[in-house]
């Protein structure tokens, strides 16, 4: 069981993420700077412009996020808004079978 830490109070579900019976929770706690001279937009939807993101286990399986943990500025895609130099910490939230042995995260 994971239960979220960054999502806000009134923007995303605020439901915690369960592993079933054969699964665990692989939870990867990230830290996303803006190194830009300028505010930018950063994009935390599961099902738009992220659809590469996965993580791999050592016999070259993959697995896209079960939940993605971010206070969101917005919903309809969610997305957070950092000023120049800020940084936006969030956590990648994936279900695997409980054998599962992580070798990398492609993130996009």
């Amino acid at each position: 069981r994971y239960d979220r830490e960054y999502v806000g109070a009134s923007i995303g579900s605020r439901d915690p993420v369960i592993a079933g019976k054969d699964e665990k929770l692989v939870v990867l706690h990230c830290t996303l700077t803006n190194a830009t001279d300028a505010r930018e937009q950063y994009c935390f939807s599961r099902d738009r412009y992220a659809e590469n993101t996965a993580l791999l286990d050592i016999n070259g399986e993959s697995v896209q996020p079960a939940a993605i943990d971010v206070a969101a500025d917005e919903l309809n895609p969610p997305g957070a808004y950092a000023l120049a130099g800020a940084t936006i910490r969030f956590a990648l939230v994936f279900r695997v079978p409980k054998a599962w042995q992580s070798k990398a995260l492609v993130y996009t």
